[in-house]
């Protein structure tokens, strides 16, 4: 940036590329305010500038300079654009183009699905829920939210939740692609009989072929299966997805790029080299699971994955597509995070249960436990559909049960949390098998298991919290 003071030294500019500050000065040397501006257009202190211009006015009058440096760098990183001066502008005009457009689709007419509205946008929306541009901050789109998340916001509404963003920004591409310089939503507005918006092709609009694409960038990134990254690919074209080499030639199982997010997270760090993973799981009296993923078996090429951060698009029409799958990968991966934890096997403990996670066909697994007083196994087949469909199934002796089927269908639906969904099957399992105590028997079921000393309830870094009113009004 170039700056450069007024003739009358009552104002600073400093100009970019695309836009310029103007800083108002005080006789004294101080900041009476600051305006910011495209070229070409007056200075102003409302609309859209409104929120960029309060933070650059605030930092400049309390003289926290690094502060307001870096939020000239963010607003710059949104005209990072290549090419000249005309290039740049045309990029940018093409952007501001397709927010409208998105904006435009988010709010088209639908029917509510969930109570809360907030998590209806995320969860069911077309898009999910659009946070505009705003001066120095590009469009967020909030797609997917875990059931922990959404008992945070219930019980805590003014605290922030961390859920899944897509940040909707340009990028530099090799090869030239035609974005549009119009909006692509007839007028008025249509839907297909599947309630998804009917827009234009780039070829019925005006367009630019110009050096550059729109992305998606993940917040945090996504780690996803190669089938689902080969689907995105099919949905955008071929280069949409740009894998570091590494991770291009490796073969990296899903479980394992959940646990090291995890880990690094939670400030752990190990690896398990395609051996067994053994987690332990405390959940509420006193009752401890153990989840092994068997390593050899978890690396099938179906469920190998990779870290994604950004997925190049040209078409408003690929967002809701793309955001679709984004969910569809989420809703796997709280599954199976909901079984990892920082804390390992822990050979004095007694558990209550021990379960052998298994991959199986594509989007399934299988949970395998034993039975209560019982040497027989059990089999639970857990296949995600959509993020919004999961299917069950209990293999054990006796036959199946489709009405237990469709309780723990509902359970996990809800929580979307294996040891919860495992808690609630052993309890109805042994209501299934022992028959009620009468009244006037003493309850002689005293729980005489101990803790390990190094492990409570408050300090179990669970992916779901097990403590959950709302997830365990639905067990028995």
């Amino acid at each position: 940036m170039v700056s450069h003071l007024s003739p009358t030294e009552t104002a600073c500019y400093l100009t970019a590329d695309l836009f310029y500050l103007e800083v108002l000065l005080l006789p004294g040397g101080g900041v009476e305010d600051v305006k910011v501006a495209q070229h070409g257009e007056a200075p102003e202190v409302r609309g859209s500038w409104c929120p960029c211009i309060v933070n650059f006015s605030c930092l400049c009058r309390m003289k926290k300079f690094e502060e307001f440096s870096q939020k000239l760098t963010d607003l710059a990183s949104l005209y990072n654009i290549p090419g000249d001066n005309d290039t740049k502008v045309k990029v940018y005009t093409a952007l501001q183009h397709l927010q409208k457009d998105l904006v435009k689709i988010s709010n088209l007419p639908r029917y509510l699905i969930e109570r809360d509205v907030h998590v209806d946008m995320v969860l069911n929306g077309r898009l999910g829920s659009i946070m505009p541009s705003r001066g120095g901050s590009p469009m967020s789109i909030q797609y997917y939210i875990s059931p922990s998340e959404i008992l945070k916001k219930m019980k805590h509404p003014g605290v922030g939740t961390h859920s899944q963003v897509a940040m909707v920004v340009v990028g530099a591409s090799t090869t030239t692609h035609r974005l549009q310089m119009d909006s692509v939503i007839p007028t008025p507005p249509q839907v297909d009989s599947l309630g998804f918006p009917v827009l234009r092709s780039l070829s019925e609009v005006c367009t630019e072929s110009l050096p550059a694409s729109f992305l998606l960038r993940l917040q945090p990134p996504l780690p996803t299966l190669k089938s689902l990254i080969h689907k995105m690919s099919q949905i955008t074209g071929p280069g949409c997805i740009q894998l570091p080499p590494e991770a291009a030639l490796q073969r990296v199982p899903l479980f394992q790029l959940l646990e090291s997010a995890f880990l690094e997270k939670k400030s752990y760090g190990r690896s398990h080299d395609g051996m067994d993973a053994h987690f332990l799981m405390s959940l509420p009296d006193d009752e401890f699971h153990s989840y092994v993923f068997c390593g050899a078996a978890w690396e099938c090429d179906s469920w190998n994955g990779a870290l994604l951060h950004t997925v190049s698009f040209t078409h408003p029409a690929h967002v809701p597509a793309l955001l679709e799958l984004f969910r569809h990968q989420s809703a796997i991966n709280v599954l199976l995070a909901s079984c990892i934890t920082g804390h390992k096997h822990h050979p004095g403990l007694v558990y209550d249960l021990i379960c052998e996670i298994v991959p199986e066909s594509d989007y399934s697994f299988s949970v395998t436990f034993s039975l209560l007083d019982s040497d027989s196994l059990a089999v639970l087949f857990v296949s995600v559909v959509n993020s919004r469909r999961v299917r069950c199934r209990l293999l054990m002796p006796g036959g199946m049960d489709h009405f237990l089927d469709d309780y723990i269908c509902k359970v996990l639906t809800r929580c979307m949390s294996i040891p919860i969904t495992m808690r609630a099957i052993r309890k109805r399992l042994a209501r299934m098998r022992c028959p009620p105590p009468h009244p006037s028997e003493p309850d002689s079921a005293v729980n005489t298991k101990s803790s390990p000393p190094h492990l409570s309830m408050s300090s179990t870094p669970c992916c779901l919290p097990v403590k959950c009113p709302p997830f365990c009004a639905v067990l028995p």
